[in-house]
């Protein structure tokens, strides 16, 4: 069987084209119709074929149809002269607490030579996943960017009124933290994955987000903050989680459903303390000589030897103060229990210290604990 429209080959367990996307369905009544027509030869007048031919050829196309076009779309993007093309990432269906936005596209350019090129594939890659998000959203989306200087920002089914009050930490944050703004290129809801580890918050400091073919660069670099899509998209159960957490310990106290993304924020801010300690101002473009550098970053990241040392020095700084007889893990886990979180060969996560120190004195200011207070003093310190 042929479609009628494109005369592609078709199999009969087609019910749309895979080519043009017309009803194959369609396409079978008409060859039947047309068989009809044949045997009663001139029964049927001229002007009724030109009428059948209006109703088959002239409605609107299918979803299917509408879907793969919107699919051929954001395979590839023109930015000012270069292709870039994209290479691979994670299809989702939302619904329910799943978001329609992915975060893991990866894309394949031609030539990439500056920084607003590179911000620009970021910022098309976002859009061109959102065209169906609601407009209030969109809105919101663009004041943070401009707001916050966050390049893509991705909370399509987000409650707007809860995306508002999300907003209000950052901004709180970047008021007292001012050069640290900008380096993050996208705050995404994200999908199963996560979910399903029981994430509700992660940041990912270093994803390389498109390769370069010909250029002094390498990689485009997107530093990334998630938000779990089954605990932003469902406020109540976050709510839940995050008061229990905080009851038990596990968390510090008076934790709410906002403040997880002030617990990211401290990696956040660690790891820009990092990049400034070796003198680092961007990320976001690789060539061969920041190469080894970004290696070098990566290295003491993953190990977590700079964030111990920066919960070493406030350790000493507060031993300096008080005598205290508490060890440097007794006094972490004065700030919670998380504060001593451990990986799975079992050491030490320390900068899961620092994020929840800066977890706690968010939260809780002057009344923050101590450990908490001096580990966030150190912090500042190195980020100014």
């Amino acid at each position: 069987m042929k479609c009628f429209h494109c005369h592609h080959e078709l199999e009969t367990r087609f019910r749309y084209c895979p080519n043009c996307g017309y009803s194959s369905k369609k396409t079978k009544n008409r060859n039947h119709v047309l068989m009809i027509l044949a045997g009663s030869g001139m029964s049927i007048c001229l002007c009724g074929l030109l009428l059948l031919g209006y109703l088959l050829f002239h409605q609107e196309p299918s979803y299917y149809f509408r879907k793969n076009h919107l699919e051929e779309k954001v395979a590839t993007m023109q930015l000012t002269n270069n292709l870039c093309e994209l290479q691979e990432g994670t299809v989702m269906q939302p619904g329910g607490t799943v978001s329609s936005v992915v975060s893991d596209n990866t894309y394949k350019c031609d030539h990439l030579d500056t920084k607003e090129l590179a911000y620009q594939l970021i910022e098309e890659d976002s859009k061109l996943q959102k065209r169906k998000c609601p407009l209030k959203i969109q809105e919101l989306e663009k004041t943070f960017t401009v707001k916050y200087g966050i390049t893509a920002i991705n909370l399509c089914e987000m409650d707007v009124e809860f995306a508002e009050e999300l907003g209000k930490v950052f901004e709180k944050i970047y008021e007292e933290f001012p050069t640290t703004r900008g380096y993050l290129t996208n705050l995404t809801l994200k999908n199963e994955s996560m979910s399903r580890s029981g994430v509700i918050a992660s940041f990912l400091p270093i994803f390389a987000f498109a390769n370069i073919s010909s250029s002094q660069y390498q990689l485009v670099i997107k530093t990334q903050m998630f938000l779990s899509s089954s605990y932003f998209l469902n406020p109540t159960r976050l709510k839940v989680a995050t008061e229990d957490a905080s009851h038990a310990g596990h968390f510090p106290p008076n934790a709410t459903i906002y403040s997880p993304v002030a617990h990211e924020m401290g990696h956040y801010l660690s790891f820009i303390a990092l990049l400034k300690s070796h003198g680092i101002t961007s990320i976001l473009l690789i060539d061969s000589e920041n190469y080894s550098v970004l290696s070098q970053i990566g290295v003491e990241s993953k190990s977590g030897e700079y964030a111990q040392g920066i919960v070493e020095e406030a350790y000493q700084n507060y031993q300096k103060d008080f005598q205290s007889k508490l060890s440097i893990d007794e006094w972490r886990a004065t700030i919670s229990s998380y504060a001593v979180a451990r990986d799975n060969s079992g050491r030490y996560i320390y900068d899961e210290t620092i994020a929840e120190a800066f977890h706690d004195t968010y939260l809780n200011g002057n009344k923050a604990k101590d450990a908490s207070k001096y580990i966030v003093a150190v912090l500042k310190e190195r980020l100014s």
